[in-house]
Order: C-alpha cells, then structure tokens, then sequence
C-alpha cells in the first residue's frame, strides 16, 4: 500500500535518481530499512500521517487490495470528510456531488482570516491531466477505506483526482478507474468515516460555519 501510494503522491518528491530507483521504482520490500524510509516519505514528507493516524485500527487488522471503481459505486462513493469539501459537496460529501456544488472563489474563514479554497482550481488542472486516463495503464490511483467490500467507500487519498475523474466521465466515460481499498471493521469509528459518530458530529458544526458566513 505505502509503495503505490508513493508512486501515486511522490512525484513531487525531490528525490535522486538513484534513490527514485531504489525506493520507487525498482524497490526491495523485503528490505526493511528501505520499508521504513517509504512509510517516512508518505507519512512526513507528503504529509498523510494525519490520515494514516486516524483510520480507526491497527494496520495488522486491516486488508488492503487493488479494486476498480465501478459506475455501480458512484452511489456510494464518498470524499474525505473535511470543511473544504463541505459546500463543494453540497454537504454530503458523496462524490456524484460535485457535479453541481464545486465551485471556484469558495473560501473558510477563521478569525479575522479568509482562506482560499482551491478544490476547484486543483480539479480543473487534473481534468486536463487525466484526459485519456485508463485504469489498465495508470499510476493515478484512488486510496479508499471502509468497514467492509460492500462500503461505503471513503475517498482518503485522491480527492481531487477522483472529482476530475467523475467531471471528465460524464463527457467521455472513463471508468473503472483503479484504486486500493482498506478494509477493516474497526473504520466504523475512523474520523474520516462518513458515518462514524465522529463525522456525523463535526458535520453539523461545519452547517453552522455554512450559516455563519465561515464557510462560503
């Protein structure tokens, strides 16, 4: 999971060749201090120990398979639960959704300050990327979690992707697209879960911000 997650996210590591190689490319897993040095990478420098750390489990319970996204799964397909993607989403955070929500000059502001959200910038620069996108051939890959194989599917990694991928589908279909999925029954209490007490919570918080005039 962590070495195609690399793949994925790291391009814009700024590695060696040698070590782009050695740790990506041509990798040893059963090279430990190598294994380590990746989770290091994934976790510090692309900075998603933050979404690693609250998946809900240890990682032993936990199974992780490659998996293609199927039109039968936009239904239930969610992004990660976060107050950027609360009014791209239309407040329910099902991906499907964006079609009609996301929208550029969105900002969330704390304070006396206002902070740019840039989901719509971001998404039409990949929707430009990914014309022609084919799961058999791609390294642009969705990192989804639920309780089981039958979801709902949490997008926690490729947020952005996946809402490119689904706004260029509706003009030229281009799925399944490729994923892992991370499946463990003890996600049902992940603050990323869509359905966890905890998310179910901070999401009438995030109504209130809405109604305030925080989030716009």
């Amino acid at each position: 999971m962590v070495l195609f997650w690399l793949r994925s996210e790291g391009k814009s590591l700024n590695f060696s060749a040698p070590d782009r190689e050695r740790l990506i490319e041509k990798p040893d897993l059963k090279n430990q201090a190598d294994n380590t040095e990746r989770s290091d990478l994934l976790r510090n420098a692309l900075r998603r120990s933050a979404i690693i750390d609250r998946l809900g489990g240890p990682a032993s319970s936990m199974s992780v398979k490659w998996v293609e996204v199927e039109r039968a799964d936009l239904p239930n397909l969610y992004i990660v639960p976060t107050p950027h993607w609360y009014l791209n989403t239309g407040g329910n955070f099902r991906l499907s959704s964006v079609e009609a929500n996301l929208k550029p000059g969105r900002k969330i502001r704390t304070g006396f300050l206002a902070e740019d959200i840039e989901a719509y910038q971001r998404v039409e620069r990949l929707r430009k990327q990914l014309v022609g996108y084919g799961a058999a051939t791609t390294d642009e890959i969705i990192v989804m979690i639920a309780t089981s194989d039958t979801g709902p599917y949490v997008i926690i990694d490729g947020t952005h992707r996946a809402a490119a991928l689904y706004l260029n589908d509706l003009h030229a279909p281009n799925i399944p697209w490729k994923g892992l999925l991370i499946t463990d029954p003890a996600v049902a209490n992940s603050a990323w879960n869509i359905n966890s007490p905890a998310v179910q919570s901070v999401m009438n918080t995030w109504k209130s911000w809405a109604a305030m005039g925080a989030l716009i």
